[in-house]
């Protein structure tokens, strides 16, 4: 068993040894899990300049389209954001449980943390370096107060 995100069953598939290719197949993890929240989410950035951000927003467009998002989840099997564009997951058993579990997700981080939202790259790199030093030995306490320091420092607080 290995736990995976969806994403790498195209490379597992294609990495097989043909006789064991039939054997392979995905399913949902064995616990209660709720999957979710935005992982290719699209920005402009603050203070460019018009024709950048005039170009920008063409790109969001053109990947925001039906048409690529259809394309991107045939080629790496990874739900969009649009539920027409998952269409083709649902034409294998193995790619059709990852459509179900599209479908269940709920946001991670609540729409009403905005701060968070906004700074969601920050904001994991500093969580994530949090965690780390609690493995590491740091006392939760000290670590929990580290991040809040860290959050702070970095302008990031719940509701912007």
């Amino acid at each position: 068993m290995m736990i995976e995100n969806p994403s790498v069953w195209p490379n597992v598939a294609s990495a097989a040894k043909p006789e064991l290719l039939d054997s392979l197949h995905l399913g949902p993890m064995p616990f209660p899990v709720v999957p979710g929240d935005v992982s290719q989410g699209y920005a402009i950035a603050e203070g460019v300049d018009q024709a950048t951000a005039d170009l920008a927003w063409s790109l969001i467009e053109l990947i925001a389209s039906p048409e690529v998002m259809t394309s991107y989840v045939e080629l790496v099997k990874t739900p969009a954001a649009r539920d027409a564009a998952n269409a083709p997951l649902l034409t294998n058993p193995d790619t059709a449980m990852i459509a179900e579990a599209n479908s269940k997700a709920v946001p991670l981080v609540p729409n009403e943390f905005l701060g968070v939202r906004m700074r969601y790259a920050d904001f994991s790199t500093e969580v994530t370096n949090a965690l780390r030093s609690i493995l590491q030995g740091t006392s939760v306490a000290d670590a929990m107060t580290a991040l809040q320091a860290q959050l702070t420092a970095k302008g990031i607080t719940p509701l912007g």
